[in-house]
């Protein structure tokens, strides 16, 4: 008698949802839509009036951390911003870069580059080994203080090695072409910072495509 009064009341539960559905007035029947009146319906589908405001100030937001991305890069990086100038046949006739200032350039980044790496292989191992001695079981506080300093050298030294490779770009160039390279860059600096929203690039009229900008040489 159980059983069957369970089977009666499952029937019953699963009867009642489609009983429902059948009760309701098909799409396009003109009956109410009961979709609109569940709460948060036009919340979610649809912007509020400071919607858009919000979406304004992200892409501001985006276009000020693009800039100072691009910044960062060059300053870290001058030797491949110059680089990327020289190969442009008009930075070069504006400048008056002779084929000598090339050849002199591309030798000095190259020696610098190799530098770089082996700097930077150098600085991971001797974190590595300070790492090592840190684990330890008993840690010897002499040779931390010894591998320490010698990491302090190596960080020294890389950092050494890249002043001294801007002060030799600074060299290569003479006055005039060192104060060219300024006005480019003010110029370059001047057209970047009119890029956002509607401005040249995505989403904005066409640009024509225009040479990288110079490198900070020490100037």
């Amino acid at each position: 008698m159980r059983l069957v009064s369970k089977l009666l009341i499952a029937s019953v539960a699963l009867a009642t949802p489609i009983f429902v559905a059948a009760q309701a007035p098909p799409p396009g029947s003109g009956g109410p839509d009961p979709r609109p009146s569940a709460p948060g319906w036009g919340q979610q589908y649809r912007r509020g009036p400071g919607m858009g405001q919000q979406m304004g100030m992200r892409g501001q937001r985006g276009h000020m951390m693009r800039q100072a991305l691009r910044r960062r890069f060059m300053r870290r990086h001058p030797g491949m911003v110059m680089n990327r100038m020289l190969q442009n046949p008009a930075v070069r006739e504006r400048l008056k870069i002779t084929p000598d200032q090339v050849a002199k350039f591309q030798a000095q980044q190259s020696a610098f580059a190799k530098a770089g790496i082996r700097n930077h292989a150098e600085i991971q191992v001797k974190r590595m080994e300070l790492g090592e001695l840190m684990r330890a079981e008993k840690p010897d506080r002499v040779l931390i203080d010894k591998k320490l300093r010698e990491l302090q050298d190596a960080s020294f030294a890389a950092q050494r090695a890249s002043v001294e490779n801007r002060l030799a770009m600074r060299e290569l160039f003479t006055a005039e072409q060192r104060q060219e390279m300024g006005k480019m860059r003010e110029e370059f600096r001047s057209r970047w910072m009119q890029r956002g929203p509607g401005g040249p690039g995505p989403g904005g009229p066409p640009q024509q495509p225009q040479p990288p900008p110079p490198a900070d040489n020490g100037e």
